[in-house]
């Protein structure tokens, strides 16, 4: 169990309230068991009073608490109270006794094994955003992402206003310049010709017909 005895020290006598209480943690509490390892002395930092000031004692049960209470030098005690009481708060010192509980009821930490699979994870999944069958069926297109934007691809409902579909359609005679998206222009005043989307599908195009483009953002 944990034991802590908390001060509050008037303003202005912080550092004589701290050189006591050390003080009595080396002349009278080491009479009484106390030592360096299961002593500590701590004053508020960040989120804590700065005139607090706390004892904390770590004792096995409540009888060695009582056993240490009633080890303490009665008379030395009481004197040094007599000098303290100038630089505490009247009223302010209290005892605080906490239970221990075990951090890892196992008492093997399991965390290394967690911290790798989440840098494993983290490292090997897919952008935010974009679907794993999108980044595949993306993957062998012509059309790719430059420095300057994102790719932006035109999507199956605008192609469906474009293209109609052809079932074994043999290509006709044309003049086509294949463009860096993977589109192709058609020139001339040939009737409808059936190319390739952008997907490698067959779509047909009329003169006139006005093709979806790629944009970047």
């Amino acid at each position: 169990m944990r034991v802590c005895a908390a001060f509050i020290a008037r303003f202005g006598g912080k550092a004589d309230a701290v050189q006591l209480l050390q003080e009595w943690v080396q002349e009278i509490g080491s009479e009484a068991g106390l030592t360096p390892s299961n002593t500590s002395l701590s004053t508020g930092s960040i989120g804590a009073p700065e005139s607090t000031l706390e004892l904390e004692v770590r004792f096995d049960s409540l009888a060695d608490l009582e056993g240490f209470w009633s080890a303490i030098p009665q008379q030395q005690h009481k004197a040094w109270g007599q000098r303290m009481q100038q630089y505490i708060v009247h009223g302010s010192p209290q005892w605080h006794v906490y239970r221990c509980l075990p951090a890892f009821p196992d008492g093997t930490p399991a965390a290394s094994g967690s911290a790798a699979a989440l840098g494993g994870r983290s490292s090997s999944s897919q952008p935010r955003g974009r679907p794993a069958a999108a980044a595949s069926r993306n993957s062998g297109s012509s059309a790719a992402s430059s420095s300057s934007g994102s790719l932006v691809l035109p999507s199956d409902d605008e192609l469906s206003k474009y293209a109609e579909a052809a079932d074994g359609a043999a290509p006709l005679p044309s003049t086509k310049q294949q463009t860096a998206s993977g589109l192709s222009i058609v020139s001339g005043d040939e009737e409808a010709q059936t190319v390739l989307d952008w997907k490698g599908e067959p779509m047909q195009v009329r003169p006139g017909d006005r093709l979806p483009g790629v944009k970047f953002l």
